[in-house]
């Protein structure tokens, strides 16, 4: 017998689900198809032909009656979905039991037909379980008390009826204080309805249900509130700072093009040839200062101003930060 890896074998055939007891699996005809299944696998393996993910081991009827057996069970129920059931089915106070399986389904928060159908397979086949007794009597406990209430009612109202006015006629044969008070709850007890607690506690619960949803409604929209104040305060951040980066670019456009045309000015005050013995002079010169270089300039050419021509030997020679002032 070929022995094929645990992963490559739950990839290409299938697992088996985990059938707990509650879940109603039919365990024995589901492992009989598994391994069947397997064995398919592993003839097929065998002798040679391809497998993978889209091979089928098994016959359209016995993929039906797998498909079938997983259908009708209760996959989806687990251990709370299950003690909660069993919970409502021995209740006897809000008047669930077996014979009010709508109410079981409200309070499970499942379709009817599938509480309907699970409750039909739990007493059918309910023996199979490992605490059925234990289940079984818990319930039918609960369903006695039940009937014990279903009685006193019945007979409570049989009591009443024989009294025209119940009120006066009534008595009430025993010793204690508050004779009047036990009077009203006896004659108001054929009035009761035994479904208003239950009424009003869906009704409690349609009211919480619909402030939870308020709740969930108000905090989405303040959520959305937020966000758009958010990308508010994002966009005009935003045209601020451009705004201002605008402002400075304007600025320093500005500042560079009158700059441009003090060079420009202070270009033009000297002619050609002067500007370029000037020039030759200021490449030509040890000193390293402007200023003397400067007046140098000017007592040669006694009619160039002073401050002219320290603005050309600025503009033709960039300074040099050094220890004993600036050099060009």
């Amino acid at each position: 017998m070929m022995f094929i890896e645990s992963s490559v074998l739950t990839r290409l055939v299938g697992r088996l689900p985990r059938m707990d007891e509650w879940q109603f699996y039919n365990r024995r005809r589901m492992t009989e198809i598994h391994d069947i299944e397997v064995s398919a696998y592993e003839l097929a393996k065998a002798s040679g032909d391809a497998v993978d993910s889209t091979s089928m081991y098994l016959s359209p009827a016995l993929q039906a009656e797998k498909e079938h057996l997983i259908q009708t069970a209760f996959g989806d129920w687990n251990k709370p979905h299950f003690f909660l059931f069993v919970k409502l089915l021995a209740r006897y106070g809000d008047r669930y039991g077996r014979s009010n399986l709508a109410a079981i389904a409200r309070e499970m928060v499942k379709p009817y037909d599938e509480v309907a159908r699970y409750a039909d397979t739990f007493f059918t086949r309910g023996s199979e379980l490992t605490d059925w007794d234990k289940i079984r009597k818990s319930i039918e406990k609960g369903e006695s008390k039940l009937l014990e209430i279903q009685r006193l009612a019945d007979q409570t109202a049989l009591k009443i009826k024989r009294y025209a006015n119940p009120y006066d006629d009534l008595v009430i044969n025993y010793q204690g204080k508050g004779t009047c008070d036990a009077l009203m709850r006896i004659c108001e007890k054929d009035n009761v309805d035994f479904d208003l607690k239950e009424k009003k506690d869906a009704a409690l619960q349609r009211e919480l249900a619909d402030q939870r949803d308020e709740l969930a409604k108000r905090i989405a929209d303040a959520k959305a509130e937020l966000n758009r104040n958010q990308a508010l305060v994002d966009e005009k951040i935003m045209k601020e700072a451009k705004k201002m980066q605008a402002a400075r670019e304007a600025k320093r456009q500005k500042k560079e093009t009158k700059a441009d045309v003090d060079s420009a000015k202070v270009d033009d005050a000297l002619p050609e040839p002067v500007r370029e013995e000037l020039r030759q002079m200021i490449a030509q010169s040890t000193d390293k200062e402007a200023s003397t270089i400067a007046l140098k300039f000017c007592a040669k050419h006694v009619k160039c101003q002073l401050s002219q021509v320290l603005a050309i030997i600025q503009l033709y020679a960039a300074p040099v930060r050094t220890n004993d002032g600036y050099s060009f």
